[in-house]
């Protein structure tokens, strides 16, 4: 069957920067090329894991993930500590994004809570409607570049967070391809997924000119407010934190400018 999706070539002859690495960035170029665009696959960041070892999880009630990055260390620190791969069933999961929540797989679990909207305070906000007694152990898992809102919210609504920094986030020289695209200055937006990879951009391509004359397509508000900090004009953010919605209100977006 073909769908209004299928025949929606609402970026056609647009250019767009993907800043995910290659591994990472699949869905989103086939959501955008599915619209007719032309990506450029521009990872600004690799993941390092951190030197640290598998807690013990039995002091906690709650484990919080913000990023499928998160997920996936962790489960390599509970393989490397000679335990299964997966989670005690008397702790629950907490989750920011639907794609954190599928990304739990990989531990044999599914989501207790997901934070609508997909934000510290959204999450805390969360919290307050299944009940989070004032005490309560959370193990927060992390990298090392994350916003701490997640635990400041956290500890607000009284939870007692330990933060378990699991991988480190580095810059790397985008591909000279990549490179060479950015400089010809024909792009039309760029896409970021977290506040780290618009930090990374801007580090690696310290003069890419396109502030003003580009959109910073962005999930999520932290990442927003991340662009606008470094001088994006024209920031948007997906309505949903995943890659069919980040394309669908970037094809609004540039239809509304064009």
């Amino acid at each position: 069957m073909t769908t209004s999706v299928d025949n929606d070539r609402s970026l056609a002859g647009r250019r767009v920067v993907v800043t995910r690495a290659a591994a990472q960035s699949e869905a989103l170029r086939e959501a955008l090329t599915a619209r007719g665009a032309d990506v450029v696959i521009c990872p600004v960041l690799r993941i390092e894991a951190a030197d640290v070892d598998a807690p013990a999880l039995d002091r906690y009630r709650w484990i919080v993930f913000t990023s499928r990055n998160a997920v996936r260390q962790f489960r390599s620190l509970l393989v490397a500590a000679g335990g299964t791969p997966t989670l005690p069933a008397d702790i629950r999961v907490a989750v920011v994004g639907p794609g954190t929540a599928a990304a739990l797989a990989v531990l044999g679990r599914e989501p207790d809570l997901v934070a609508d909207p997909p934000t510290g305070a959204g999450l805390a906000a969360t919290f307050a409607t299944v009940g989070l007694p004032a005490g309560t152990a959370v193990l927060r898992v992390r990298g090392d570049l994350a916003p701490t809102e997640v635990e400041d919210e956290l500890a607000r609504i009284g939870a007692v967070v330990d933060v378990l920094t699991a991988y480190h986030t580095r810059t790397v020289a985008p591909p000279a391809e990549a490179l060479a695209a950015v400089r010809q200055g024909a792009i039309d937006a760029v896409t970021f997924f977290s506040s780290s990879a618009v930090q990374g951009f801007e580090a690696g391509l310290p003069e890419h000119g396109l502030h003003s004359r580009a959109y910073a397509a962005c999930v999520g508000p932290v990442t927003a407010a991340a662009a606008q900090a470094a001088g994006w004009r024209c920031v948007i953010t997906a309505a949903e934190p995943a890659a069919p919605a980040l394309a669908a209100t970037l094809a609004a977006a540039l239809a509304t400018s064009a």
